[in-house]
């Protein structure tokens, strides 16, 4: 039996999901293969990594939706506010063209690595499979102050001087199972590696008092817990350069598009700010290659419905350009988002206390 996507996501985070044999025996395989692995780093079988300049990273005890892309983009670019000078490093998960290292200038490297790219002035990102190795190149070509290591919490490879984990603020740890079970990469006993959570998105109290809870029986209520909260700031039109207000959703008839882990929360997000629910949502898969086959039923709803207009994630347009047709793409606007957040108490410690220059 075959699931989709949305299926496997409803049962991840139905905390009464019945979970069966086969899902309870491969679960079992899964939790002694992330056992043995961490065991081998903390008692040195398997050897950690440490780059000559501070690393911070960023990064998910779930496998996805943790509003992860956002954070790194808004974390980046505090820290060029600082003067310093910033490399990210990525796996480029999803890619078309997996790479062992290259500058993050083409959606084929990965659409995440390439979004972040988009939004900083003086940093760069750099996608590669093995993160020490990516990260001793990127030092020998721009010299950075600081390095942020994109999804980085279970790359024990490399050493981290700032561990940051991210906590949906509304999904939690859905079911509490590891995969394929569930959505945990690792038992959530693993957060005593975290220096920093943050509750993310649309944050309940009940994931606030959920999460409490469990780090009190694990004895880590040590790690500080933040609140980070998403807010929408407003509709970008790609083709004008133009930005809307946020009622212009109440004005104009909105069908969506996504490729992202959490679909239903970008749905819900822009159904609240319409005042009433949504009416046709395309869905893909997280990270999904967009292609002309892959539109069809989107470029024919479109045409057939010529008041209609696309609203879309900044990740997904970056696949997209270039994929609809150019009579379309007047109609595709863009949801764009922003965490709030005060990162200043994370990262103090390796902050500067003078200004940074850098020579030209």
């Amino acid at each position: 039996m075959f699931f989709t996507k949305s299926q496997i996501n409803a049962f991840h985070y139905d905390p009464k999901a019945r979970i069966g044999p086969l899902f309870g025996l491969s679960e079992l395989f899964y939790r002694l293969g992330v056992r043995y692995r961490n065991t081998a780093y903390r008692k040195g079988k398997l050897s950690v990594c440490k780059l000559p300049v501070p690393v911070i990273s960023v990064g998910n005890l779930t496998t996805g939706g943790t509003g992860k892309t956002p954070i790194v983009i808004a974390l980046a670019q505090f820290l060029e506010k600082q003067g310093l000078r910033v490399a990210v490093l990525s796996r480029g998960y999803g890619a078309s063209e997996p790479t062992d290292f290259h500058e993050a200038n083409d959606p084929k490297y990965g659409d995440e690595p390439y979004l972040i790219q988009q939004h900083l002035k003086t940093g760069q990102v750099f996608v590669g499979k093995d993160r020490f190795l990516t990260g001793q190149k990127a030092i020998a070509q721009v010299q950075p102050d600081v390095i942020l290591l994109d999804d980085g919490f279970q790359h024990l490879r490399l050493h981290r001087d700032i561990n940051i984990v991210l906590v949906d603020g509304t999904l939690g740890f859905g079911n509490g199972h590891l995969l394929p079970a569930g959505p945990l990469r690792e038992q959530v006993s693993a957060l005593s590696r975290a220096d920093f959570i943050l509750l993310t998105k649309q944050i309940s109290s009940h994931q606030r008092e959920s999460l409490q809870h469990q780090l009190e029986q694990l004895q880590l209520t040590h790690i500080p817990v933040l609140d980070c909260p998403f807010q929408a700031i407003d509709l970008w039109h790609p083709v004008s350069q133009s930005a809307f207000p946020l009622n212009f959703l109440e004005k104009k008839s909105w069908t969506l598009l996504s490729a992202i882990a959490q679909p239903m929360a970008f749905e819900d997000m822009v159904g609240e700010m319409m005042g009433h629910p949504v009416e046709q949502h395309f869905q893909f898969s997280d990270h999904a290659q967009f292609s002309e086959r892959h539109l069809g039923r989107v470029n024919a709803y479109l045409k057939t419905h010529p008041t209609a207009l696309m609203l879309t994630t900044e990740k997904d347009w970056v696949k997209l350009d270039g994929v609809i047709p150019e009579d379309l793409q007047k109609k595709v606007y863009l949801l764009r988002i922003q965490p709030v957040m005060d990162w200043n108490p994370l990262v103090a410690s390796l902050l500067p206390k003078q200004p940074v220059t850098h020579g030209q």
